[in-house]
């Protein structure tokens, strides 16, 4: 039973060599692109604005590593003891993508987003003070700041327009951890995001 187990372990070996070495005669590409995309979620409730992007290097016309970036497109109002408050989201980190079928005018890619962001709890303006005061912009009207974690996988289905551009639809899923709020909980700030966008670079 050990010669065989040892027998296979050597065949696997070989088998892995061989694939290696036929892949170091094939060309390897090294390109790169950006993507910018908007689309709407729902953080704790509420419909919200995500707009963001991604990008970085591509090897093998397929894998492509760099960062990303993601953030509400606009505040949403939700009380905090019984004061209203605006609620604000940000978030980033590494991003990395598969691309199948990259020639192919319809095809489809998938990755992550992994990092982490920032939820900024502020005091709405009152509107019913005078212009000067109003118009104070040094004024700090953030009441609290929570950090946190997030992953996000994504799945695209997109269409080549020329060799340079791209567009895409996207489904992606954003979950966080760690955000400390108890008003946003995580899993208030945790949510589905459909977008889409476009990619320009060197695939």
């Amino acid at each position: 039973m050990k010669q065989l187990f040892t027998t296979m372990l050597l065949l696997a070996a070989i088998g892995a060599f061989a694939q290696s070495g036929s892949n170091l005669t094939r060309k390897n590409t090294v390109g790169g692109y950006g993507a910018l995309h908007t689309g709407i979620t729902a953080i704790g409730g509420h419909a919200s604005l995500m707009a963001g992007g991604y990008g970085g290097v591509l090897l093998d016309r397929k894998y492509m590593l760099g960062l990303g970036l993601n953030a509400m497109g606009n505040m949403i109002k939700k009380q905090h003891d019984g004061l209203d408050r605006n609620w604000h989201m940000w978030y980033t980190g590494l991003a990395f993508e598969y691309t199948h079928q990259t020639d192919k005018k319809f095809h489809w890619s998938a990755g992550a987003l992994v990092g982490g962001g920032n939820l900024t709890e502020r005091m709405p303006w009152n509107w019913g003070k005078d212009w000067e005061e109003l118009h104070n912009w040094n004024e700090d009207r953030v009441v609290s700041n929570y950090g946190f974690y997030a992953i996000e996988p994504f799945v695209n289905l997109e269409m080549n327009l020329n060799k340079h551009m791209r567009l895409f639809a996207s489904g992606k899923y954003r979950r966080v951890f760690g955000s400390g709020s108890d008003v946003l909980t995580d899993s208030k700030l945790s949510s589905p995001t459909f977008s889409i966008g476009i990619k320009a670079g060197k695939f």
